[in-house]
């Protein structure tokens, strides 16, 4: 259980304060108004923590490519180098 609240203009923000289990999850959301305390709501959602290699999938492509990118810049301008120490 925690509690927090929504900042003044009406945003809320909560991060887990640890780490779920994979697999089926509840959460359960009660808001109240502090200026009517009858005026309460109860939201609940399912969600499910899931096992993926998404980030690193999204981390390890723009990597490759550029080391790739490098590579072949690399590449070029050795090449070119060796063409204007032969024309000399």
């Amino acid at each position: 259980m925690a509690s927090n609240n929504a900042d003044r203009r009406s945003i809320w923000r909560w991060t887990v304060p640890q780490k779920l289990d994979y697999g089926d999850q509840i959460l359960m959301v009660t808001v109240s108004n502090h200026n009517d305390l009858t005026d309460v709501k109860t939201s609940v959602f399912e969600f499910k923590v899931v096992r993926t290699d998404v980030n690193i999938i999204r981390l390890g492509i723009p990597k490759f490519f550029g080391i790739f990118i490098a590579a072949i810049a690399g590449i070029i301008a050795s090449k070119k180098l060796q063409k204007v120490s032969r024309e000399d």
